[in-house]
């Protein structure tokens, strides 16, 4: 919890073998669900398509990058999910 306000998700890790399954927008919803009315917010790698589409597919945009966020030339996509706009 960023603020009362704003709600970020640190990590979202499945293990490989469970991968393309609906585990992933499974944990995603029950986030979702958590946070309620809450601004919802995260950081992913440029280069992880997948993860990239889950998020977006999800009613996530783009909000920003971050430079090296997770170590020389590795940047990451700042995403957001606001639940209040229409």
């Amino acid at each position: 919890l960023i603020s009362p306000a704003v709600s970020q998700v640190e990590k979202l890790i499945v293990k490989e073998d469970y991968r393309r399954q609906g585990v992933g927008r499974s944990l995603l919803n029950q986030v979702k669900e958590r946070v309620g009315n809450r601004l919802l917010k995260l950081h992913v790698e440029q280069t992880n398509d997948t993860a990239i589409r889950l998020y977006k597919t999800s009613g996530f945009t783009n909000s920003g990058t971050v430079p090296d966020y997770y170590g020389s030339g590795r940047h990451a996509i700042c995403l957001e999910l606001d639940p209040t706009d229409p």
